[in-house]
């Protein structure tokens, strides 16, 4: 019987090929008139002015946007042009219908990365029930997610999140500050699986591995011995 050494080298490429990808994740917040928690966990006020428009994320020239309605606070937001929600439309408690998307990474520097963003309508400014002046506004909460193969890139070990954004070129509120801004509660989550370390393979010699010799059949008979 033999048993061809390439099957030994398939086996190997076929367990790296089932591993577990790694995943890191974190969530940026903007509320109000818009204060910021970054995906780090850091947390300012952003620079604006009525009317303006922000970027919270881009990446690749997909970009998620918010515009800057009455005091400052967040009128609408919209993702490559797309509308997802305006506070014209807002009714008490209305949030914006499940939004994710897929972002191509044309450099090839990570296997998937997803954006999602969930929001909620409010009321503002703050007691304004009082004085019979409230006006709807939105609050935001963005989460990025990004898989990729143990090892992939150039990325560090354990992965840093911030440092694979930077590395596809993301930009955004929800990822730069002012040198003053306060850290705040919360983690980004990175996570990758347990790779087991393969046992080394001898390579057989001569190419080939042969069974045991075969044994002599039955009825032939034993050599007999000479005299002296």
């Amino acid at each position: 019987m033999k048993v061809s050494v390439p099957l030994l080298g398939l086996a190997v490429a076929v367990k790296a090929q089932s591993q577990d990808m790694c995943e890191c994740s974190a969530d940026c917040k903007a509320e109000y008139d818009p204060h910021m928690t970054t995906f780090d966990h850091f947390g300012y006020e952003l620079d604006s002015q009525e009317g303006q428009v922000k970027t919270l994320y881009e990446v690749n020239g997909k970009k998620l946007d918010i515009t800057l309605g009455k005091m400052n606070y967040i009128q609408s937001v919209a993702f490559d042009s797309e509308s997802l929600l305006d506070a014209a439309d807002c009714s008490a408690g209305k949030r914006i219908p499940d939004f994710n998307r897929t972002l191509e990474d044309p450099s090839g520097k990570v296997s998937s990365q997803e954006l999602m963003v969930t929001g909620q309508c409010f009321q503002a400014p703050k007691d304004c029930h009082l004085t019979d002046n409230c006006f709807w506004m939105l609050n935001l909460k963005v989460e990025k997610r990004i898989n990729f193969l143990p090892g992939e890139g150039a990325f560090a070990n354990p992965p840093d999140m911030m440092e694979i954004e930077q590395l596809l070129g993301a930009s955004g509120a929800c990822l730069t500050h002012p040198q003053d801004s306060v850290k705040v509660p919360g983690n980004i989550t990175c996570e990758c699986p347990n790779v087991p370390t393969l046992p080394p393979t001898l390579a057989p010699s001569g190419g080939d591995v042969t069974g045991s010799p075969t044994s002599t059949p039955s009825g032939t008979p034993a050599p007999t011995a000479t005299g002296s």
